[in-house]
């Protein structure tokens, strides 16, 4: 039997649901296998594409992930990942309403601020895993396709449209003056997006998993637009995918084959090393 993490605290009944760590082991490698050998479903918001997100670990939780401290209890972010019942509220849902608009200001960005530019087409992937990683997977928001001699013929496309912004009638120059926590910041004339904030780890395992070198992240405030680059960090991802890849392994999968959330609690960390396991089940 392994260490458990409970809600309140206190064990309960959680221990009598558990099985042997050898037993768990079995029932992760069983899952772990089941999960590399699904392809992952092209078209987003199907209920196939939100099971498959759930048995992976995707960007839009990597900062979470990474951000936490050593000592904190890890019961409430597998609740956040696995079972949250949260479906969106007045301004989520006004982000994706304004995706295709925020779409139509990017072309015309493009074909204003780069001579002779045009985005020839802009597709929207569904759920993508990483190759040496099918664990850790993205859904990005779209790939566009770029004939421009400055840029790359394939660029991804990460989406922000805060509410906050047009409710508050801010420019994006006001919000980097009067937000602390806004995730961009001036560099000379030019934005930059904060290395320290979630939408940085977001977009790296997005590039990480669309195999590109650059995302355009389009954030929107009131009448305004920014296009930021944010280019691929291949040592930034290295460095987060080791803290991605201990936390699904030890947390996340644990509780995907056989879960125990339901009886008040989870697992603390089984000690298990990434690819160890991974070698174990002989399935990559």
């Amino acid at each position: 039997m392994v260490a458990l993490f409970a809600a309140d605290y206190g064990l309960g009944s959680i221990a009598d649901h558990d099985v042997t760590k050898e037993e768990l082991l079995d029932k992760m490698k069983e899952k772990y296998t089941s999960i590399i050998q699904s392809k992952p479903v092209a078209e987003q918001n199907t209920p196939q594409w939100k099971e498959e997100r759930l048995e992976r670990l995707t960007s839009s939780n990597f900062g979470k992930v990474c951000r936490l401290r050593d000592t904190t209890n890890r019961y409430n972010t597998v609740k956040s990942i696995l079972y949250t019942a949260w479906s969106g509220n007045a301004a989520t849902m006004y982000g994706h309403d304004q995706e295709s608009v925020s779409e139509d200001m990017y072309k015309d960005f493009i074909s204003k601020n780069y001579v002779g530019a045009s985005i020839k087409e802009i597709n929207h992937p569904g759920l993508l895993a990483i190759d040496e990683s099918p664990e850790l997977a993205a859904s990005p928001d779209g790939i566009a396709t770029v004939d421009c001699p400055t840029l790359p013929p394939k660029i991804l496309l990460e989406y922000k449209n805060p509410k906050s912004l047009v409710d508050k009638r801010l420019s994006v120059n006001d919000a980097i003056d009067t937000i602390p926590n806004f995730p961009l910041q001036m560099a000379g004339n030019k934005y930059t997006l904060k290395k320290s904030h979630p939408f940085y780890y977001q977009i790296q395992g997005a590039l990480k998993a669309t195999k590109l070198s650059l995302c355009h992240l389009v954030l929107r405030g009131y009448n305004s637009i920014a296009v930021v680059d944010v280019p691929f960090d291949h040592i930034f991802y290295e460095a987060q995918a080791a803290k991605l890849r201990v936390f699904y392994f030890n947390y996340i999968l644990p509780e995907l084959a056989h879960p125990l959330f339901q009886y008040g609690g989870i697992r603390d960390c089984l000690g298990v090393d990434p690819d160890e396991f991974v070698s174990s089940c002989g399935a990559l």
